[in-house]
């Protein structure tokens, strides 16, 4: 029996781009490597652009807790914990996030 993937928001904020204008941000737990599902299956639809194109390593271990974490809309990696993801967010040159309670 396959284990049913889930993926949902666990935190919503916001940050202030020029101290004005809010982007809204959120950080989405999964149980399963969305990004590495995402490219594997563009890879898969759109094949190897040439000989030298290999699939997406992946994918990746899930946290401690049996979740992996994103945050979007800036999915560049993912996150062990909810508090790596945001800290990480806190730490960019857009933030600091402020957080919905």
């Amino acid at each position: 029996m396959a284990i049913e993937k889930v993926s949902k928001v666990v935190a919503t904020g916001f940050w202030l781009y020029d101290g004005i204008v809010r982007h809204n941000i959120c950080i989405v737990a999964s149980n399963y490597d969305r990004p590495y599902e995402a490219a594997l299956k563009i890879w898969e639809d759109e094949g190897p652009a040439d000989y030298a194109d290999e699939p997406p390593q992946g994918p990746k271990p899930l946290g401690p807790s049996g979740w992996m974490f994103e945050v979007q809309p800036h999915w560049f990696e993912t996150f062990n914990s909810l508090e790596d993801a945001r800290v990480w967010a806190d730490a960019q040159p857009w933030g600091p996030v402020t957080w919905e309670p």
